[in-house]
């Protein structure tokens, strides 16, 4: 199982099914929202799923595909490729494929980003970011389950910025953080004691 920054769940199933799921973070036993995401190939355990740090590429690994596989499926170059060894998935959107060139200049990171207190004991919690212009940013909070249980959006400044979330609403336990900007996206973890 892998989360993504949006709160999307994704479980691997083998066993024969071989299966790739998403669970949206809306979910819930009276409204499901469970989707089919893959099929991978047959008998084969996908495993090891996930993400590059800005979320453009997933990562499966394809363990034991039947060696007599002759199914082909073609990739995102068109070619046709057999999946009858274990081999390393890359998945992408098609916008994202080819879009970067080795002279782009790389877009800018949060320099620094602390969250105190951890564990939070009190009504806020501060997040201390450094960020290298101006930019509107979203701050997302999600439970150990992966649904969004806060969020607000703000104004970064260039240099130091102190900002403050409110959690006295939410429940003792593990959460995170997520900071996104049109450039950028920071993740941190925090408890709530």
């Amino acid at each position: 199982m892998t989360f993504d920054s949006q709160g999307n769940l994704y479980i691997l199933q083998d066993g024969g099914r071989n299966h790739v799921w998403v669970v949206r973070p809306c979910h819930t036993q009276a409204n499901p929202a469970v989707e089919l995401f893959a099929v991978t190939p047959n008998g084969c355990e996908p495993t090891g799923m996930t993400f590059s740090p800005d979320e453009k590429f997933m990562f499966i690994s394809i363990q034991n595909p039947d060696p007599t596989n002759t199914l082909a499926t073609t990739d995102a170059a068109g070619q046709a490729v057999v999946f009858n060894k274990s081999t390393t998935l890359v998945i992408s959107r098609k916008g994202v494929l080819g879009t970067t060139l080795a002279t782009e200049k790389a877009q800018p990171e949060l320099a620094k980003a602390d969250v105190f207190p951890n564990p939070a004991t009190g009504a806020e919690l501060t997040v201390e970011l450094t960020n290298n212009r101006k930019e509107a940013a979203t701050l997302q909070v999600f439970n150990s389950l992966g649904a969004r249980v806060l969020e607000q959006t703000t104004v970064l400044n260039q240099g130091v910025n102190s900002l403050r979330v409110p959690v006295s609403k939410l429940r003792s336990g593990h959460y995170t953080l997520v900071v996104k900007t049109a450039t950028t996206s920071t993740t941190r973890p925090f408890i709530k004691q």
